[in-house]
């Protein structure tokens, strides 16, 4: 099966060398193809542009969507984001093409705001990040599409347990990307076996 991971650096793997990225784990894991579609920095427009451009003309099995926290970053809100991911999915659709989505790993403010801009209110677009992905949760179902839940990994750790599996509060660590391939091969599989969540 070949799967195009469109997104920004959670896919590119920022912070980590290519073999320790949860996307190169996981095709070793399940022997399918995954295309790294990543670009550190990417905001949904421009993964709106690059499917366009890099997925449609010669559509794989399936299309792995992950992305948004840039928009936060940069808006601190979700608005366009939902926009582009709308097109996105309804253009994949269109084209008989299957979506899964990819929700992305939560911020650790009190380490962003240390590593990265302190100009930023981390707090503010965590908030956002958090009605991204529910509003992402609710949308997946009407488009049927297939989840791949990265977010509830680390929601799911405590604070000390969290901050120890980031970087630099955006990006996770080896052993983080670990448990998001474990995650990622699980659903690929539920996937390829006629199953919709991971």
């Amino acid at each position: 099966m070949r799967v195009f991971c469109l997104g920004d650096s959670l896919t590119a793997g920022y912070g980590v060398r290519p073999h320790e990225c949860w996307r190169a784990l996981a095709e070793r894991e399940t022997g399918f193809a995954l295309i790294d579609g990543g670009e550190n920095g990417d905001t949904t427009w421009s993964m709106n542009y690059r499917f366009r451009r890099d997925v449609l003309p010669g559509p794989p099995d399936l299309l792995f969507l992950m992305g948004g926290g840039n928009d936060m970053l940069r808006e601190g809100s979700d608005r366009m984001a939902r926009v582009n991911f709308e097109e996105i999915v309804d253009l994949s659709r269109g084209a008989g093409l299957p979506v899964m989505i990819g929700l992305p790993c939560p911020f650790v403010p009190e380490l962003a705001s240390v590593f990265w801009s302190p100009d930023i209110d981390y707090l503010e677009t965590q908030q956002a990040l958090d009605g991204w992905v529910e509003w992402l949760r609710a949308r997946a179902r009407e488009w049927d599409a297939a989840l791949c839940d990265f977010w509830s990994i680390f929601t799911g750790m405590t604070g000390e347990q969290r901050r120890g599996m980031y970087i630099d509060g955006l990006h996770p660590t080896p052993e983080g990307h670990k448990l998001m391939a474990t995650t990622a091969a699980a659903a690929l599989r539920a996937f390829a076996a006629g199953g919709k969540h991971s």
